[in-house]
């Protein structure tokens, strides 16, 4: 393979300027925020894109040898298990935050690695290389729905399994309140098993503070009762 160092570092720059310039902006102008997310996700699905077409030109995806499948596929479903194996082993973490490690741990930026392929390899190689990143991208969109949806139904997420997937998917159910309050503190080994419950006792934590506030503001509408 035909490799340039320096051609390397040039989308990683990029991307660094980038994220420093959206961050700036960010801070200046929060109102804008949403439409610059749009011209985000509209130049990720660009760069998708380009990738599929260049990597399709001499060496397409779909046309790969078995090992190919088997390297690319390894990493992002090892992840999966080992990030949410060590999360609850940990016995400091409870269900959701764990479930939330192993998305992040699986979950790679394929736009960035699918530039560093095209801008860092030959056109040949470069093709080649796409289809790696290319995958990865494809692969990982079907496995993290899956996961989530077990852990969903095995009751390791905010939303309750009882719940319409609708709502699991549009409706935040992020605990509300401070940090301190939302954080779970560390147990000792000696009473591990019980950290599993932390995720439960602090929704319901939360749905008792919603419940108050509801009744406090009822009573401020009342007003004075008069004798």
């Amino acid at each position: 393979l035909n490799f340039n160092f320096l051609k390397l570092v040039q989308p990683v720059l990029i991307a660094a300027v980038a994220i420093g310039c959206g961050l700036t902006v960010s801070r200046l102008y929060p109102k804008s925020r949403w439409i610059w997310n749009i011209v985000g996700n509209v130049c990720g699905v660009l760069l998708i894109a380009l990738n599929v077409f260049v990597s399709s030109n001499d060496h397409p995806v779909w046309d790969k040898e078995p090992k190919f499948y088997a390297c690319v596929s390894i990493p992002c479903l090892c992840s999966v298990v080992i990030a949410l194996g060590l999360a609850k082993v940990s016995c400091r973490v409870p269900g959701p935050e764990a479930v939330a490690i192993a998305v992040e741990v699986c979950y790679q930026n394929t736009g960035l690695a699918m530039a560093i392929a095209l801008s860092s390899f030959e056109e040949d190689d470069a093709s080649k290389a796409a289809g790696v990143p290319l995958f990865y991208a494809a692969l990982q969109v079907l496995v993290l729905p899956i996961f989530l949806l077990l852990a969903w139904k095995l009751d390791m997420t905010y939303a309750k399994r009882n719940e319409p997937l609708w709502r699991g998917i549009f409706i935040s159910h992020q605990p509300k309140g401070s940090t301190e309050e939302a954080s779970v503190i560390p147990a000792p080994s000696s009473v591990c098993s019980r950290s599993s419950k932390n995720s439960e006792e602090v929704q319901a934590a939360n749905d008792v503070k919603e419940v108050d506030l509801e009744q406090g503001k009822g009573k401020q509408e009342e007003g004075p009762v008069k004798e």
